[in-house]
């Protein structure tokens, strides 16, 4: 950035500080000065400037800082700040679909965790704004929402998605899942267990959830609570099953006596999915197997399972070993 435009943005930004007229004048000032460059110092910057302080100081002037930002990202493709407010300048102007295009073009690394909550929360709006909330849209917003629920800035940043929303009569706080809690499993839940493992295309193949269950879920149940070493959890919130896995923890003579800890049938209810749910049921699993003093916690996967893999590799995973099975009924 040139010395100039860098003294002239310091000064910008302490316009913060001082009264709404000030701060308007202040702008204009710093608007003027930046005319006064000369051409050669005109760069990307000084055209990001001139957008940045149309687009914060009047909605009318709205127009103007979208042809500066498009005139940065002539300049400088990968000026990511300038695609993130043209972004905002498109869909505040109606133009969601051009916007969404440049939110996804965003290189969200670049930015701090809000920022990059912003962008995602800006492509999911885009998204309702053109499909009018269907099933998927619907499904992204709850994916973000309980993403970026706990953090202390959630309700402050999320309000372009809260507008979205409320268009549609939905209250953006109603769709958090809140006070969800992880439990061993009792008999009550066997038929919301084997729901959840029916749910997917290989589950469906393999179980029988049907009225009343085969009695061989129950005496698996059975066997499993019986054995310390083997636990069957359900994630739990209001009431409701929305998880489970089970967890296993085996003694080893191998790595000079090393604890290790199995785990298996993960499982979220296919409505909840894509909200962060087994992320938490995972973590909750490494911290369980932590408290067991295990070496290590492993798991199987099947090799159809690419979005599992994805999954497991983001969570710290490696595919060290190769899984071989061999069914004997």
């Amino acid at each position: 950035m040139k010395h100039k435009i860098k003294k002239i943005w310091a000064r910008y930004d302490n316009l913060t500080l001082l009264t709404a007229d000030l701060q308007k004048s202040g702008a204009q000032e710093c608007l003027a000065e930046l005319e006064s460059l000369p051409d050669d110092e005109k760069d990307d910057e000084y055209f990001y400037f001139k957008g940045f302080i149309h687009y914060m100081n009047e909605p009318s002037e709205i127009i103007q800082a979208q042809e500066f930002f498009r005139k940065t990202l002539e300049i400088n493709p990968i000026h990511n700040h300038a695609r993130l407010y043209l972004g905002h300048c498109l869909y505040d102007t109606g133009f969601y679909k051009e916007a969404e295009y440049h939110f996804s073009l965003i290189d969200k690394d670049e930015f701090e965790d809000w920022i990059k909550m912003k962008v995602e929360e800006m492509l999911v709006c885009c998204h309702i704004k053109q499909t009018n909330l269907n099933e998927k849209s619907l499904s992204k917003a709850k994916a973000i929402i309980n993403k970026y629920y706990k953090l202390q800035y959630f309700d402050d940043y999320l309000f372009n998605l809260s507008h979205a929303l409320k268009e549609f009569g939905i209250n953006l706080n109603e769709l958090a899942i809140k006070n969800l809690k992880f439990r061993q499993a009792t008999r009550e839940d066997i038929s919301e267990i084997v729901r959840m493992l029916a749910e997917d295309f290989l589950g469906a193949a393999r179980e029988r959830y049907e009225t009343p269950l085969p009695e061989s879920y129950v005496k698996a149940f059975e066997e499993i609570e019986a054995d310390k070493n083997n636990e069957l959890i359900v994630a739990e919130t209001n009431g409701e099953i929305i998880g489970t896995l089970q967890i296993t923890f085996t003694s080893s003579i191998s790595f000079q006596g090393g604890k290790r800890a199995t785990v298996e049938s993960v499982r979220v209810d296919a409505k909840y999915r894509g909200q962060g749910i087994g992320k938490q049921l995972m973590q909750w699993a490494i911290n369980r197997a932590r408290e067991e003093n295990c070496l290590l916690l492993q798991l199987t996967t099947n090799s159809e399972r690419s979005e599992a893999h994805r999954f497991y590799k983001n969570l710290g995973f490696t595919g060290s070993h190769l899984g071989m099975k061999l069914y004997l009924k």
